[in-house]
């Protein structure tokens, strides 16, 4: 989002957050990845996994990230756990209902995962 592109000291410069695909460098597989949900947005913080594995949404931040760090699960708009673990899991809801993660950086940048549920019964 480039609310102020082009000028210089413009209350929203361009470059404040971007999103990270899981997807090889190829323009199809991009679109097809972010329209499947597999990226998550961030204003600095890197992850090296973001998503479902099995029946838990999984977070782990990179190696290189600078710490501390706070995880935090929300279900359904509410947090439901936090951790200040480098790396953390979180049992998926069965669908309507929704878990994601926002990962928080002590400078306050953040990270938002993907929302994920296990399918309804």
């Amino acid at each position: 989002d480039a609310h102020s592109y082009g000028v210089a000291g413009g209350k929203y410069p361009a470059g404040g957050g971007w999103i990270m695909v899981d997807a090889a460098r190829d323009a199809d597989a991009i679109v097809a990845a972010i329209a499947a949900g597999r990226f998550y947005a961030s204003t600095g913080v890197a992850l090296t996994w973001a998503g479902p594995v099995g029946d838990a949404l999984v977070v782990e931040a990179a190696a290189d990230e600078p710490g501390p760090l706070l995880i935090d699960f929300i279900v359904d708009g509410a947090v439901a756990m936090s951790t200040t673990d480098r790396a953390a899991s979180f049992p998926l809801p069965a669908a309507p209902h929704y878990v994601r993660a926002r990962v928080t950086r002590a400078d306050g940048a953040h990270a938002w995962v993907q929302p994920a549920s296990r399918p309804a019964p």
